[in-house]
C-alpha cells in the first residue's frame, strides 16, 4: 500500500491506524510505504513491485492528489490501481475525482475507523 500525504504527522497517524487494523483484525501484515507528495507517489507506482492500493491526500504541494490520479489513470500499466482519496475539499473535488474513477472518498478529519474501513 502506498500512502501519499505531505503532512508527516498525519501520514504516521494513518500508518499507525492501518498497522493496528492488521494487528487487531488478524490480517496479514500491511506493508505501508509513505510518499511525501504526489510526484514521489507517481514515481513509486511506476516502479516494481506493484502497489496494491493508493491512499492519497488531495491537497498537496507540487503534484496534487488530483493531478496524481489523472496521471495514474492516463498510464495503461497502472490505470486500474484502486485509489482512496482523502480530502478536506468540497463537492467539486469529489466530482472531479469520481470522474477519474477514484474508488472511495474519505472526508477530513479522518478517524481510525474510516481508514480501517476503506482498506
Amino acid at each position: 500500500m502506498l500512502l501519499a500525504e505531505d503532512n508527516a504527522l498525519v501520514a504516521s497517524m494513518y500508518a499507525a491506524a492501518l498497522r493496528r487494523l492488521s494487528d487487531n483484525e488478524g490480517l496479514p501484515s500491511i506493508n505501508i510505504e509513505i510518499a511525501s507528495d504526489g510526484a514521489v507517489a507517481l514515481d513509486r507506482v511506476m516502479r516494481s513491485p506493484a502497489i496494491d492500493i493508493l491512499v492519497t491526500d488531495v491537497f498537496m504541494p507540487g503534484l496534487s492528489g488530483i493531478s496524481l490520479v489523472e496521471k495514474i489513470r492516463a498510464e495503461p500499466s497502472i490505470a486500474e490501481l484502486p485509489i482512496v482519496a482523502i480530502t478536506s475539499g468540497g463537492e467539486r473535488e469529489r466530482e472531479r475525482l469520481a470522474r477519474l474513477g477514484v474508488t472511495l472518498f474519505l472526508r477530513k478529519p479522518v478517524s481510525y475507523q474510516d481508514v480501517a474501513g476503506a482498506i
